[in-house]
């Protein structure tokens, strides 16, 4: 990969001028200056994009549209994808129970909140 190989070209540089290599933060290889001779390989050229893949399963990638698709471009925060995205999931990832659960916690949080901007001093009991 060219980040690999660009990072060994950093190495090599530091080992000869007696330093040792260090990044302050995660760099692309082009924020690193690629020399021009480095070609990408062919299996750097076929990438799929994050939104059309999921690590650990298939209960997101399977849906017509991902949650995290449908909350970005809604403008969602983040308890409003959360309970949209463990009530998309429930009946698919073996824990149903624990997923309505989780979804119902961010509903309530959400109550919670709405009623301490509107100003609500009683105590919600969900």
């Amino acid at each position: 990969m060219i980040r690999a190989r660009v990072w060994d070209q950093v190495k090599q540089e530091a080992d000869e001028a007696k330093i040792e290599p260090t990044m302050s933060e995660p760099l692309t290889p082009y924020e690193w200056g690629v020399p021009e001779e480095v070609e990408p390989e062919e299996d750097e050229l076929n990438y799929s994009l994050a939104s059309d893949t999921q690590v650990g399963g298939d209960h997101y990638t399977k849906l017509e549209i991902q949650p995290m698709t449908y909350s970005m471009a809604n403008n969602l925060n983040a308890l409003q994808h959360t309970a949209i995205k463990y009530v998309t999931r429930y009946q698919d990832k073996g824990t149903a129970l624990q997923d309505l659960a989780k979804a119902r916690h961010c509903i309530d949080m959400m109550v919670e909140d709405w009623m301490d901007r509107e100003g609500y001093e009683e105590v919600w009991s969900g």
